[in-house]
């Protein structure tokens, strides 16, 4: 089994969420999904009748990078991404514990997690698209915002 201390929820499932990195909060005290991203997908997952308890929930990257910054690992442009060696290692870990999984509905949080599904760029033009999954061919893709983005457009007090 692959180390993974960013991830949480069952592998019997129907649905996978995933992020880019762990956040401050996840990396300070040690668990998936539990900063104000997290407790927003999961307001959001209540409000849409899913079940979070019963989704996996993995992140691309399972390190906290310094400053909250992936742009030292990838360069996302607005065709081409440039990944480091560390964040294609992180990609196939990735698909080896999602490989792991029966989730056949996969939805990335963001540009980063979308481009490691699938190979696209533009998360606001493909969001709520549902894509083949190039990382795991045979597996739906339904990229949508990241929470945070939420967070920023209304405030933290949208909590």
């Amino acid at each position: 089994m692959i180390y993974a201390p960013y991830t949480a929820g069952p592998e019997d499932t129907k649905i996978a969420f995933i992020w880019q990195a762990p956040g401050a909060e996840e990396s300070s005290r040690g668990g998936a999904f539990i900063g104000p991203a997290g407790r927003q997908l999961t307001k959001f997952c209540a409000s849409a009748g899913i079940n979070q308890d019963t989704c996996r929930l993995d992140n691309v990257c399972q390190f906290f990078p310094e400053g909250d910054d992936l742009t030292p690992y990838i360069k996302m442009g607005t065709k081409n991404v440039k990944p480091t060696e560390i964040v294609l290692e992180q990609v196939e870990a990735l698909k080896s514990r999602l490989m792991n999984t029966s989730a056949n509905i996969l939805v990335p949080l963001g540009n980063i997690s979308m481009w490691a599904l699938t190979g696209r760029v533009g998360i606001t033009k493909w969001r709520g698209s549902i894509l083949e999954s190039t990382l795991l061919p045979g597996r739906k893709v339904i990229p949508t915002i990241h929470p945070s983005a939420t967070l920023k457009a209304f405030g933290a007090n949208y909590l």
